[in-house]
């Protein structure tokens, strides 16, 4: 990559360490997770650290293709990072020289179709040489994350084989550039499901800002600049075109809670397990930051998803002190299911940020389904429950550690990363194919549920995230990151009276501290005390347990909850509530 010399700052965090992000191989299967201590103490580093070093933080100088490998205990993207071309033959240049390179001359017979953007699925920026506004994309573009510009092209009918160079240019508003080279032979039209299929270039996550604008060209490399060639030869044909990143704010904050349990003993978790946890949730996660934290073991006497999440978490974030945007996450032990508040719209309600899943029998599978819960604990339905999703997402998946990326909107690559092994199922080298939508490895277990469809918010195995989910999700991130930089205005504090109603009708109570902003559309629960009457703000809402059955698949069962909000001065001592046709009250 040459560029002309641009600032960049490098973010502080709680904790971050020294970047090696070296490829997983094959993945790990143990019965549970190990862990050698209570929490982790880690140096920070940054984009400086890793020149001092000479490591990319991406590649972890290993000889690949692509950035691969597992985060630490705080990953910021923000920093800058050597960039390598997707091809496994050729890759982008990364000079680092001050001055860009000459215009060059774009190449002829070349038609430059298409164009995409890949920061975890594939988002389409150009088709048919139309550009595509960020309305119709099917996913935003995130600014300070790691992204995969890739250029689709046609060949004409004269087009005599030779080395090209393909080369993104990137123009900022105070008239800087960074640009990125990438040689390669071509003989055949673009293959977008191969990884050395077309021209790509990685681009550093600080240099993809709110102001960024592009251009991609290919370029004759045996001829001197002067005549400037087709103008198809790239897009736009002159000038650049915006890329509008989001400029929000996107981190994610999870504690992560082991747990032990009477007769199963703790969940332990060693510095590896939190890598491959963090290398998951950006796979999955339209984050720049990823912060995790490891909790000190907390006991449970029921070793209960329900009881977990419901009851032990909630109150651990009161008592901590938790800010609004940290999601508790609980790690069981032993072979079971999961267990998640279901969050909707823009609720604010501190307690519900929780949820909690046993550790499975497959290694992979923890991280599956600790991103599952965390996804309703973001406010996403099951795939196979939410009518908006589009049934057309099947086929391959997986996780490409670190940058995950994907070749299409719904699909990504296979890797070792996953589970894939651990199923019984052949692990494709994602360092060598990015296979091709007719791959049938994303069937799921045996006797799974049939109607799920492929998106780790399904049932289906191994997980990765469609455009869809990831869409969903970065309208969550942006929110929650918001509460960062303004005040939590309107928040009184009180409590509320919660209600949890299982499938079978088993009525669970739990206050909680903390209440909302009443809305026009909240119901009403009659409240009294003494000879006084009034009517009080109700909020209905679900939470979600995933169990696995005999056979390793899920059942999904739904319970419905209500709460009360209470100001700390009301003097109301019962409410009553109506569940499912039934009037219940509650006492304070």
């Amino acid at each position: 990559m040459r560029r002309e010399p641009r600032t960049s700052a490098c973010s502080q965090h709680r904790a971050a360490h020294d970047f090696d992000a070296s490829p997983p191989g094959v993945p790990l299967r143990r019965a549970r997770l190990a862990w050698v201590g209570a929490s982790l103490l880690l140096l920070t580093a940054c984009a400086g650290d890793d020149a001092a070093t000479g490591a990319d933080p991406f590649t972890g100088g290993a000889d690949d293709a692509l950035p691969g490998g597992t985060a630490g205990s705080s990953l910021d993207t923000s920093g800058d990072s050597s960039a390598s071309g997707p091809g496994s033959e050729t890759s982008a240049d990364s000079t680092g020289d001050d001055q860009p390179p000459p215009s060059g001359t774009r190449a002829a017979g070349v038609v430059v179709q298409a164009v995409e953007a890949n920061q975890a699925v594939m988002i389409d920026l150009v088709v048919d040489r139309q550009p595509i506004a960020p309305p119709g994309r099917v996913a935003p573009v995130i600014s300070g994350r790691p992204m995969l510009v890739r250029a689709m092209y046609s060949l004409e009918a004269d087009f005599a084989p030779r080395v090209l160079q393909g080369r993104l240019w990137l123009h900022y508003a105070d008239d800087t550039n960074a640009v990125y080279e990438d040689e390669r032979m071509v003989s055949g039209p673009a293959d977008p499901t191969q990884l050395d299929g077309t021209f790509g270039w990685v681009v550093d996550a600080q240099d993809v800002t709110p102001d960024v604008e592009y251009r991609v060209e290919i370029l004759e490399v045996s001829e001197s600049p002067g005549d400037p060639g087709p103008v198809t030869a790239g897009y736009p044909d002159a000038g650049f075109e915006p890329l509008t990143p989001w400029a929000d704010t996107m981190n994610l904050e999870v504690m992560l809670v082991p747990f032990s349990c009477p007769g199963f003993g703790e969940v332990e978790i060693t510095p590896e397990d939190l890598a491959d946890f963090e290398a998951y949730l950006f796979n999955t996660y339209p984050v720049q930051q990823l912060q995790v934290e490891v909790h000190e073991v907390v006991d449970s006497p029921s070793c209960d998803e329900f009881d977990a999440a419901e009851t032990i978490l909630p109150a651990l974030r009161e008592q901590e002190g938790a800010a609004p945007w940290v999601y508790y996450g609980g790690l069981l032990p032993g072979d079971g299911g999961g267990y998640s508040i279901a969050i909707g719209d823009s609720d604010q309600m501190d307690f519900r940020r929780t949820f909690a899943n046993h550790t499975w029998r497959w290694y992979g599978l923890t991280f599956d389904l600790f991103a599952h819960e965390l996804g309703h604990n973001h406010g996403r339905e099951h795939t196979f429950e939410d009518g908006q999703y589009p049934h057309d997402n099947f086929g391959p998946c997986g996780a490409r550690a670190v940058a995950g990326w994907g070749v299409s909107p719904g699909l990504m690559p296979n890797t070792g990363y996953s589970n894939d092994l651990d199923l019984g199922l052949a692990w494709i080298d994602p360092h060598a194919q990015l296979v091709p939508p007719t791959d049938p490895t994303c069937d799921g277990l045996p006797n799974a549920n049939e109607g799920s469809f492929n998106d780790f918010m399904s049932y289906a195995y191994p997980y990765w995230v469609s455009a869809y989910t990831y869409a969903a999700l970065a309208d969550r991130v942006q929110l929650i990151s918001s509460w960062r930089n303004a005040a939590d205005e309107g928040r009184r504090p009180g409590s509320t009276m919660r209600l949890v109603v299982s499938p079978e009708g088993q009525l669970h109570r739990v206050d909680r501290a903390g209440a909302w902003v009443a809305g026009p559309d909240d119901e009403l629960a009659w409240c009294g005390a003494g000879d006084l009457r009034a009517a009080v703000p109700m909020r209905r809402g679900r939470a979600i347990a995933d169990e696995r059955r005999a056979d390793g698949s899920l059942r999904a069962h739904h319970y419905e909850t209500i709460e009360v909000a209470l100001a700390a001065d009301d003097p109301w001592m019962w409410c009553e509530v109506d569940v499912r046709g039934r009037a219940y009250r509650l006492d304070r």
